[in-house]
C-alpha cells in the first residue's frame, strides 16, 4: 500500500501578494521575511526609517500604519505595496508616489459623479482627510485608504517585488 505524504507548508513561504484588506497576513509575510533574512530588529529600523514599537502595533492589531511607514519597511524587505483598480482596464500606483494613486481615486470618485459628501458616507473618510491626503499635506493610514480605495473598486495589494517574483 502506497501512502502519499503531502509536504508541510512552509510557514515562511511567500504568497504572490496579499490584499491589505486584511493586513494582519501582510504584517506576518514581513515579519517571516525579517527572520528568513536573519535581520535583527534594530537593522530593519535602521533601514526603514520605521520603529519597533509601530511595528509591533501594526503586527497585533492594535492600530494601522501610516502608508509611509508600512511601504518603507515593506520595501525594506524587497515588497512593494501598489494600488489597483478592479475594473477594466486594471491600471496599478505604486503607493511610493501616494500623490499619483490620490489623483487616480479623485478622478475615479469625478468620473462617477460620487460627491465628497456621498463618498464620505460610503468609505467613512472625511473631507478634510480626504482633501489633505490629495494635498500631501497627510499621510493616510492603510486602514482608511483602504475603505477610500475599495468604495471607488481600488484595491492596495503587497507583493514581493517583480524581479523577486520572477
Amino acid at each position: 500500500m502506497n501512502i502519499a505524504v503531502l509536504p508541510s507548508p512552509d510557514p515562511l513561504a511567500i504568497s504572490s501578494e496579499y490584499d491589505l484588506s486584511d493586513f494582519i497576513a501582510a504584517m506576518e509575510a514581513l515579519y517571516a521575511e525579517r527572520h528568513r533574512r536573519g535581520m535583527l530588529v534594530w537593522q530593519l529600523e535602521y533601514k526603514s526609517g520605521v520603529s519597533f514599537n509601530a511595528g509591533h502595533a501594526w503586527r497585533t492589531g492594535l492600530r494601522f500604519p501610516q502608508m509611509t511607514n508600512f511601504v518603507a519597511v515593506a520595501q525594506t524587505l524587497d515588497f512593494e505595496v501598489v494600488m489597483r483598480s478592479k475594473v477594466a482596464p486594471a491600471v496599478e500606483y505604486d503607493l511610493r508616489r501616494m500623490s499619483a494613486a490620490m489623483v487616480a481615486l479623485n478622478e475615479a470618485r469625478t468620473q462617477r459623479k460620487i460627491s465628497t459628501k456621498d463618498l464620505r458616507k460610503v468609505s467613512g473618510v472625511s473631507l478634510s482627510s480626504f482633501y489633505s491626503w490629495l494635498r500631501q499635506s497627510r499621510d493616510p493610514t492603510l486602514g482608511r485608504l483602504n475603505r477610500l480605495a475599495q468604495s471607488l473598486d481600488f484595491e492596495i495589494i503587497m507583493r514581493p517585488k517583480k524581479e523577486l517574483a520572477a
